[in-house]
């Protein structure tokens, strides 16, 4: 009997080493507590919690105007995958992400607008079904991935073929092309052939994306907080920026290049390119001539061509 209760003692205590190591510090998953606690207190003060979900989500976005570019803000472990959340620095998707969460949470109790259920709402939409399972490949990591499993799940609305999108080729290869630079995927490389099959999976589906020379018609159609995407070609991939329709707020930076003439829209946004015109100033809230544009006029080799459009 002794040695049977040395073995469960023995059990348990493997289990509790397991389960800790297979989670990381807070501190890891969660940074910028100062703004998030500021973001909280201009939630109150403004009662966001009575706004749409759209309204309030570029509610939120207008609150993060000023916060630093930062990318691969996701890549925090050689090993476990968490959902995470940076208030310090983002990138176009972790923007529009943390709005999009932050903007859920506030149909909770104010006792409820803490970190750890912010941090419940980015692993709902950033995870395939939901659910974080502490592997890399659990995470939705291509944009057109996200928006179907968070359509199917009833999260958000793909408006895009609704608003005339077309059926376009595409092939998500980005990741393995680039496995370097993916701090989980360089320290995994077993990753690369279950990530080829991730791949060619979202690749199988069909793709909806509105041209650009469609833009002006359906821009009447957008709300205050719709999600963007804007797409563009490099030479080896298709790549996509971010960002928060934001119809009802007053203008701020106007834009030089344009799409349209209505001056309809205000956008809320963060690109990588903005940091050669903003110095790392890159969440940016300015309105352009119709469809927002994230960031200033792009460098000459980038030419964005089609959107496609959720809302949530």
């Amino acid at each position: 009997m002794r040695s049977w209760k040395v073995l469960v003692a023995l059990f348990l205590l493997c289990s509790v080493a397991f389960a800790s190591e297979s989670r990381l510090p807070f501190g890891t998953v969660f940074k910028g507590q100062d703004q998030f606690n500021r973001l909280v207190a201009k939630a109150k003060a403004g009662n966001w919690k009575a706004l749409p979900i759209g309204e309030r989500t570029a509610a939120v976005g207008q609150a993060l105007v000023g916060t630093r570019y930062k990318h691969f803000t996701l890549e925090i472990d050689n090993r476990i995958e968490s959902p995470s959340a940076n208030f310090q620095g983002m990138d176009c998707w972790t923007f529009f992400e943390i709005a999009l969460s932050f903007a859920r949470m506030l149909n909770e109790p104010e006792s409820n607008w803490t970190p750890e259920r912010l941090l419940h709402y980015i692993e709902m939409d950033r995870y395939r079904g939901g659910e974080c399972t502490g592997d890399y490949l659990s995470r939705l990591h291509y944009l057109e991935d996200w928006l179907y499993d968070n359509n199917r799940r009833g999260l958000v609305e793909d408006l895009t073929r609704d608003l005339g999108g077309r059926s376009v080729p595409h092939s998500a290869r980005e990741m393995t092309a680039g496995w370097r630079h993916y701090r989980y995927l360089a320290a995994n490389r077993s990753l690369l052939g279950p990530l080829a099959r991730m791949e060619a999976n979202v690749s199988s589906r069909p793709l909806y994306e509105i041209p650009k020379s469609q833009v002006a018609r359906i821009e009447p159609k957008l709300h205050s907080g719709d999600i963007i995407g804007i797409i563009w070609a490099w030479p080896s991939a298709q790549a996509t920026a971010s960002c928060i329709s934001c119809t009802l707020l007053p203008p701020a930076i106007t834009a030089a290049w344009s799409w349209t003439r209505s001056f309809r829209n205000t956008c809320i946004g963060m690109a990588l390119t903005a940091g050669f015109w903003w110095r790392d100033l890159c969440a940016s809230e300015f309105r352009v001539r119709g469809i927002p544009r994230v960031t200033s006029p792009s460098p000459p080799e980038l030419h964005p061509h089609r959107l496609h459009v959720l809302r949530a």
